[in-house]
C-alpha cells in the first residue's frame, strides 16, 4: 500500500535537493515539488492526496510566502527511508508554522516565512544537564516535521 509524505521547506534549493535525493534513493517514488505563488490546483492536489485541511492551509499560506512543498508517494516498506531522506534537508515544522500564522480571532496573518539557512545542520549546543541525546531520539524529535499518511 502506498504512503504519502509531505515536507515543507523555506528554501527552494532544499526542496529540490530533497526531491532529487528521494527520486534517486527510493525506487518507484513519485515526487512533486510545489513552489512559488500557490495556484488553485495546488490546493486541490494537496486535498486529493489526503493532506489534512489544517496542514493544507499552512502549506498554501507558506507557498504564498515563498516556501516549497515536497509531496512523495512511496511504497509502505520505503516510508521510513523516504522520511529520513526528507529530514536530511531540514524541513520546517508545520505545527509551529500553523501556530505562528493563526491570530487569536482565527484569522490568518501574512508575515515573512521563518527561513532556515540552507545547508548542513549547525552543530548542536552543549546541553546543560542530563545525558546527551541519542541519534534515535534526535530523529524521532525531528520526524514531526515530515507528515505521513
Amino acid at each position: 500500500m502506498p504512503r504519502t509524505l509531505l515536507a515543507l521547506y523555506g528554501e527552494l534549493q532544499a526542496a529540490e535537493g530533497a526531491a532529487s535525493e528521494l527520486a534517486k534513493r527510493i525506487r518507484g517514488a513519485e515526487v512533486s515539488v510545489l513552489t512559488g505563488q500557490p495556484r488553485a490546483e495546488d490546493g486541490a492536489a494537496l486535498a486529493g492526496l489526503g493532506v489534512p485541511e489544517g496542514d493544507r492551509a499552512v502549506c498554501e499560506q507558506c507557498l504564498r510566502l515563498g516556501a516549497s512543498v515536497v509531496v512523495a508517494r512511496v511504497a509502505d516498506r520505503e516510508a521510513d527511508g523516504a522520511s529520513e531522506v526528507l529530514e536530511r534537508f531540514e524541513p520546517e515544522d508545520l505545527d509551529s508554522l500553523g501556530e505562528r500564522f493563526r491570530l487569536d480571532d482565527g484569522a490568518q496573518r501574512d508575515e515573512p516565512m521563518p527561513m532556515r539557512a540552507a545547508g548542513p545542520p549547525a552543530p548542536a549546543a552543549p546541553t546543560p544537564a542530563g545525558p546527551p541525546p541519542t541519534a534515535a531520539s534526535a530523529v524521532e524529535e525531528r520526524r514531526a516535521e515530515v507528515r505521513s499518511w
